[in-house]
C-alpha cells in the first residue's frame, strides 16, 4: 500500500479556533490551547477519487468535476502566482469558472 497521501506543498486553513495544515500522513492542528497531529490511515488506492471520477465520466456519462475549464483555471492560477512572485505585482485572472 502507498505510505501516504499526495502532498502538493504548504496549505494552511485558518479557522476560528485553530489553523489546520494537511500533511501526507494526516493533519497538524494548531489550536488556541495547544497543537496536535491527527494521523490518517494510508490510502488503499492512491488517488482513488480521480480514478472514480474518470470511470463515472466514461461509463456513466457523468460530467467530470475536473473538466477542461477547471484545468485552464488551475493552470492560470499557477502561472499568475509565478508571474506575481517574479514581478511583485498583482496579476488579473481571466479564466476562472463560476459555479
Amino acid at each position: 500500500p502507498p505510505p501516504a497521501y499526495n502532498h502538493f506543498g504548504l496549505v494552511i486553513a485558518s479557522c476560528e479556533r485553530a489553523d489546520l495544515r494537511p500533511t501526507p500522513s494526516g493533519v497538524m492542528v494548531y489550536a488556541d490551547h495547544g497543537r496536535h497531529f491527527d494521523p490518517l490511515p494510508p490510502p488503499d488506492v492512491p488517488r482513488a477519487e480521480v480514478i472514480d471520477e474518470l470511470h463515472a465520466a466514461i461509463v456513466n456519462n457523468t460530467p467530470p468535476l475536473h473538466d477542461g475549464a477547471w484545468g485552464l483555471a488551475t493552470a492560470e492560477i499557477c502561472l499568475c502566482l509565478l508571474e506575481s512572485a517574479r514581478t511583485g505585482r498583482e496579476v488579473a485572472l481571466r479564466h476562472q469558472a463560476t459555479p
